[in-house]
């Protein structure tokens, strides 16, 4: 990571990432972070070469409109402390922020979310994608959720190997910077036993979570998802954290079935750890 640490924020100009915005200065401003903010623009394709000048007046209205929304954006969020830049490229939302993440160094990608629903309509497309395609830290930001600092964290682990990169470092570094409690969270069925899990994963993130306070949770329900939600509702926590390992609880909640999808609902932030490819 950088030294002074960097976050960049996707926005669409919808309330949600309006919200994950105003979220994400409110957190450089504990770190020092400055923010940049991208809006990511695209032209219809024309149907004939006589559209082309129409395009093009276009593509001018469309930047113009953009960059204008994305100084108001900053007139109204931004405070003195925290330096902040916008961008406003043509190109898709996707395309767009991983030339971005590839050609600056980047710290925190924060993008909004709404609250409630389904896995895809709670992260929504460009959210799912990055997650999928980045080795970038992200915080998805709900709707509902209000920044009062980052003092209860839940880590929900399924007992698998934490590595070590960018990503846990930025973790390490938000629970010491608001002397956060890491809540290790796992969520077991009835007849499940994690005993030799625990055993031999509790070694290795007692290590890693050296000097910062935690402690170790088993969430019993029949739904992964359910038991997640059950233990944030209950225990006042104020970040939610994840990593996505293959064929894990994770991969679970993006699952669809046939007769129903999986719901799984938030108010708090979703801090997700990145493995390295």
């Amino acid at each position: 990571m950088s030294t002074s640490l960097h976050f960049l924020v996707a926005t669409d100009f919808s309330p949600r990432a309006y919200h994950a915005f105003r979220y994400a200065v409110r957190l450089a401003r504990y770190f020092k972070a400055h923010v940049t903010l991208l809006h990511a623009y695209h032209i219809p394709i024309v149907a004939s070469s006589n559209e082309i000048a129409i395009q093009e007046g276009m593509h001018e209205s469309i930047e113009r409109d953009a960059q204008t929304k994305l100084n108001e954006w900053l007139q109204e969020v931004v405070e003195e402390e925290v330096p902040c830049e916008v961008v406003n490229e043509m190109g898709f939302a996707v395309d767009t922020i991983k030339k971005f993440t590839q050609t600056y160094p980047v710290d925190l990608l924060i993008m909004g979310a709404r609250g409630g629903g389904d896995m895809d309509r709670l992260l929504g497309s460009t959210s799912t994608a990055m997650m999928r395609q980045t080795e970038i830290p992200m915080l998805l930001v709900p709707e509902e959720s209000d920044f009062k600092g980052l003092y209860n964290i839940a880590f929900a682990s399924d007992y698998k190997q934490i590595e070590e990169n960018e990503s846990t470092q930025l973790l390490k570094q938000i629970a010491s910077k608001f002397n956060s409690e890491v809540h290790i969270l796992a969520v077991k069925k009835k007849e499940e036993d994690l005993s030799n899990q625990k055993v031999q994963m509790t070694r290795q993130l007692e290590g890693f979570f050296q000097n910062i306070r935690h402690a170790f949770y088993i969430e019993e329900n029949e739904q992964v998802e359910d038991g997640i939600q059950a233990f944030v509702n209950n225990n006042n926590i104020d970040l939610l954290v994840m990593q996505p390992h293959k064929q894990n609880f994770w991969e679970r909640l993006f699952k669809k079935s046939i007769t129903k999808r999986m719901t799984f609902k938030t108010e708090v932030p979703i801090f997700i750890l990145q493995e390295s490819k």
